[in-house]
């Protein structure tokens, strides 16, 4: 009986190390999520504005919806996605006016594959807290989060941002 308990220990123990993740494997983490999302895009479709089509995923929901501009809240997350139908998927004008100012950044990365152009920016905005923004050419989504939760928000939004369709 013993022997079960301090199992379940060490198993929890070691499980909330691997929550604690650093910035910098966080940072690593989010390129990875990046770039295998720009070779394997979302196909799913099951939300609508004007002017583009995208996935929801499972447990969000949409706070508001206008042409170019949807707010997405996930639980205590809230998530802006925006989109530019005169920029096609390998522009870089949603990056560049997101870099001019260098407030802040403490990584940003860029990528060019399959004709389309990704990219994601993290600032720190004060202790453990970060603006992230990931992005493919005119689509781009960002958030602020905490540091331990950057790893999920990328999933998440480069799972909607993936998706995005045209009109």
């Amino acid at each position: 009986m013993k022997k079960k308990y301090m199992a379940m220990i060490i198993l929890v123990l070691i499980i909330s190390g691997c929550n604690n993740m650093t910035l910098d494997e966080h940072l690593e983490n989010i390129e990875k999520i990046v770039s295998d999302s720009l070779d394997n895009p979302n196909g799913k479709i099951d939300e609508e504005t004007e002017r583009f089509k995208f996935h929801l995923p499972f447990g969000a929901d949409i706070k508001e919806k206008k042409a170019n501009n949807v707010i997405i809240e996930k639980g205590n997350n809230t998530f802006i996605l925006f989109n530019n139908p005169n920029e096609e998927y390998n522009s870089k004008t949603l990056y560049k006016s997101s870099i001019k100012d260098q407030t802040g950044i403490i990584k940003e990365k860029t990528f060019e594959q399959n004709n389309r152009f990704g990219y994601f920016i993290v600032r720190e905005i004060k202790n453990d807290k970060y603006e992230l923004t990931v992005g493919i050419g005119g689509i781009k989504m960002t958030t602020k989060s905490d540091k331990n939760d950057l790893s999920d928000a990328a999933e998440f939004m480069m799972d909607v941002i993936s998706s995005v369709k045209y009109k």
